[in-house]
């Protein structure tokens, strides 16, 4: 890692960038996220404040993918048993009623299952997407990071640039992921307690 980038990730330019950018950025992630919800489909308290807490870990990014992981594979078990519950449930009011079925599409986690996938490819995916993370991380980084064309045909240079460029673009997530996750949980229960 060069100076002046390890320089850059210390220096008051790259920490308003966390502050001002980063959280104008997180609140409109949270704003377009939740502008359908209601009440029952935010996650709770305790989820959220999960998030910061399992962030400040020593392997903060690796402990957020498995704590998104384990939220979305206990979303998944909790949606087979109720839906289990609720065809009983169904197949016994239609006995009763005489054979008449009720067509009841329940699903009121359908926003928390979507919260835990939304967060899981906003945080942490590698994709070239506008409005991840990452992006806004690498676009922030844009000065620090070569062109994989400047290595031209030469593939064991251009393989050298690349993991240069996901090694700085992965240290400076390190740096920014807390901040970011709290004014992105901070808005989100600012969002939750206005829909009160």
């Amino acid at each position: 890692m060069e100076d002046s980038f390890a320089i850059y990730l210390k220096s008051d330019t790259f920490r308003l960038f966390m502050d001002k950018t980063l959280r104008d950025f997180a609140c409109n992630t949270v704003e377009n996220l939740c502008s359908n919800y209601t009440n029952e489909d935010f996650i709770t308290s305790s989820q959220l404040h999960s998030i910061p807490t399992i962030i400040q870990q020593p392997e903060g990014f690796r402990a957020l993918k498995e704590l998104i992981h384990r939220q979305t594979e206990k979303n998944l078990k909790e949606k087979k048993l109720r839906r289990k519950k609720e065809d009983i449930l169904k197949k016994e009011q239609s006995a009763k009623e005489g054979g008449e079925s009720l067509n009841q599409e329940t699903d009121p986690d359908k926003n928390k299952e979507l919260f835990w996938s939304f967060l899981s490819i906003h945080i942490s995916s590698t994709l070239e997407k506008k409005d991840s993370f990452r992006t806004i991380i690498k676009n922030e980084l844009s000065s620090f990071l070569k062109d994989e064309a400047e290595a031209g045909e030469d593939k064991s240079l251009r393989n050298k640039i690349k993991k240069t460029n996901k090694e700085r673009v992965n240290q400076a997530i390190s740096e920014a992921l807390s901040i970011y996750c709290e004014h992105f949980t901070s808005h989100y229960a600012y969002c939750a307690a206005r829909r009160r």
